[in-house]
């Protein structure tokens, strides 16, 4: 399915009824990568989960942007308004590296609406000169 947002046509798919879980993929993947990782387990709860796959605009299926630069700040808010146009208010989040990234936004910005969170990966400094990583051993 596809839901225009600002402009922008989002693709996403959503399976199941019952609490709401939006999944975000990191970078240059799709929702078919959360699907492929997430489905099977969360299928198997007797339907108490919807599950809502979204691809992050100027991925997957959903349109690029044409006529803003975008930064994560605009992506947070832009989601947000898609979960309006679709009718979701209390959600739980799972993101992957930059899913993730996007996830820590929607919950710092909309504590009340995010019931909870599962990150994988997360970017969680988006500034790679700032950010503290171990020594890669071979």
């Amino acid at each position: 399915m596809y839901q225009a947002v600002n402009g922008i046509l989002i693709h996403y798919e959503i399976i199941g009824a019952g609490k709401p879980v939006v999944f975000l993929h990191g970078m240059c993947l799709d929702l078919i990568s959360m699907k492929l990782n997430y489905e099977d387990s969360f299928s198997k709860k007797n339907g108490s989960y919807q599950r809502i796959y979204i691809d992050i605009p100027g991925m997957g299926k959903s349109q690029s942007f044409f006529k803003v630069q975008p930064s994560s700040d605009y992506l947070v808010e832009l989601i947000i308004e898609f979960l309006n146009l679709i009718k979701v208010d209390n959600f739980y989040l799972c993101g992957h590296s930059y899913g993730g990234y996007l996830s820590l936004g929607l919950a710092y910005k909309y504590p009340k609406r995010v019931k909870g969170l599962f990150l994988t990966c997360p970017v969680v400094t988006a500034n790679p000169n700032k950010r503290v990583i171990a020594s890669h051993i071979n």
